[in-house]
């Protein structure tokens, strides 16, 4: 009897720490491909919450049909470029997350996609009427004085090593739920 049981003990401590082993690695591969993706904006400027103010949903990856890598646009089931300068109005700060972690930080900016203003960042472009684009928009610095325009070329290097970092966290996300378009 205490033959068996000495060799069941350490056959059960032996099994439950393979089990433990093996189930990290499907739990990683899920975190990046699974997941909630959200993105909220402010409709109302009064009504404060902290720093961010009243944060509403402005989408989710389900409303999503398919994101463009090369252009940056993202096409959507129902929601329509009127929807979003409507409820939200320009230069709304958007906040994206993914498993309630932020994705973007900081957050983007909903632009026009006629407008001038350079940010030399990731901004929400909206552009005729479902079409919608998350890009990196970079100015022409041309014009610049040589001391500025090293300062803005340098700035926007910066943002997009920074920023595709976070771009391809969404990408990764897009690709796993099949809603790439290379």
């Amino acid at each position: 009897m205490k033959r068996l049981v000495l060799m069941v003990i350490p056959a059960l401590i032996c099994g439950l720490m393979f089990k433990s082993c093996g189930s990290d690695k499907a739990d990683t591969k899920d975190d990046k491909t699974i997941g909630e993706l959200y993105a909220m904006g402010s409709k109302s400027t009064t009504v404060l919450i902290g720093d961010k103010g009243k944060l509403d949903l402005l989408f989710t990856g389900e409303n999503i049909k398919s994101f463009n890598v090369e252009t940056g646009e993202i096409v959507f089931i129902d929601l329509k470029t009127d929807d979003i300068e409507g409820t939200f109005g320009l230069y709304t700060t958007v906040y994206f997350f993914l498993n309630d972690k932020p994705l973007f930080d900081p957050p983007i900016k909903i632009q026009s996609g006629v407008s001038s203003f350079a940010s030399n960042d990731l901004e929400l472009r909206l552009f005729g009427e479902d079409g919608i684009r998350l890009w990196i928009f970079y100015a022409s610095f041309d014009w610049y004085p040589d001391a500025e325009r090293e300062v803005m070329l340098k700035e926007k290097e910066e943002n997009s090593k920074k920023r595709q970092k976070q771009l391809d966290v969404l990408i990764e996300y897009l690709r796993g739920a099949g809603k790439i378009v290379e």
